[in-house]
């Protein structure tokens, strides 16, 4: 996670939520998962928390990009962030030079063309709800809620719901970006339960 520069940040700001239409030529798209945590579900929840505060994680090449004066703090309703693929974290894991003006180019097509950009709706102990700005390819939001199944059990609930924005967003979603969403969410889930002192008991993300 990092900071977002002054210029990106005040183009966040400027950025309106996109609404689905049911009225559209686009169908609209529910993605619902579930994962079973082996551990107290306000444990898990404080973890998850932290996990995705963290700025020094990163989730299956997912960089999320924050206002300089949130990184590290817990999200809160209306906070607006910026989540990338970095090319530039790619680079550098597979040991390629990184020059001035290339490190510069990839991160301006990052956040060209590799970028959600996104506001809290709603944030308590065990739930929270986001919504998609101007800039990314599909309306929509998604929400995660985690609910105890006993002492020392709960179920973490992902729901992503959008509507591509044009047919070439169709084309991104369903050969890369659904997929690469569910990576994320699992990645996370994982850190969290680990941080808890727990594990993924079992889970229904369709990937391995």
């Amino acid at each position: 996670m990092s900071a977002l520069p002054a210029a990106i940040a005040r183009r966040l700001a400027t950025r309106r939520p996109l609404r689905v239409d049911a009225r559209g030529p686009i169908a609209i798209k529910r993605n619902l998962h579930e994962a079973t945590v082996a551990a107290d579900a306000d444990v898990f929840a404080r973890a998850f928390a932290e996990v995705m505060a963290d700025p020094a994680r990163r989730f299956a090449g997912i960089r999320v990009k924050r206002l300089r004066a949130r990184v590290g703090r817990p999200f809160q309703p209306g906070e607006r962030f910026h989540g990338c693929f970095s090319l530039v974290d790619a680079a550098r894991a597979r040991g390629l030079p990184l020059p001035g003006p290339l490190r510069h180019a990839l991160a301006w097509l990052e956040d060209r063309a590799l970028s959600d950009y996104a506001e809290i709706v709603s944030v308590s102990p065990r739930a929270a709800r986001y919504r998609y700005l101007e800039g990314t390819p599909m309306a929509g939001e998604s929400a995660f809620e985690i609910t105890p199944l006993g002492p020392g059990r709960c179920r973490f609930t992902a729901r992503f719901e959008y509507q591509e924005l044009g047919t070439l967003a169709v084309a991104l979603m369903h050969g890369f970006a659904v997929a690469a969403h569910d990576r994320v969410v699992l990645a996370q889930v994982e850190a969290a339960a680990a941080l808890a002192g727990g594990h993924l008991e079992s889970h229904s993300f369709p990937v391995s």
